[in-house]
């Protein structure tokens, strides 16, 4: 329960910093591509460079770890299931 409590008050927290205009210029907004609310209805005019930058180019040792996490963890799950019905 206080993980399941942890968890939310970070995530509204995270919440709370993204309607803040520093953050949003930074991190880009939440629109919709195919919301209008009074932008460009081209949705190729409105894609714009993500400054963001990318893990899988690996510059550190923390961008090969979460490469290897993203990428293989399916698999590993998958077996772990496989062998478990298996076994059964």
């Amino acid at each position: 329960d206080f993980l399941l409590v942890l968890g939310a008050a970070l995530q509204r927290q995270v919440f709370e910093e993204e309607v803040q205009p520093a953050v949003q210029i930074l991190a880009g907004d939440n629109w919709e591509l195919d919301e209008d609310n009074g932008r460009v209805s081209d949705p190729i005019r409105r894609l714009c460079v993500n400054t963001g930058p990318d893990f899988m180019l690996c510059r550190s040792y923390l961008d090969m770890m979460k490469l290897i996490i993203f990428s293989y963890m399916f698999w590993f799950v998958l077996t772990i299931i496989f062998i478990t019905g298996t076994t059964r």
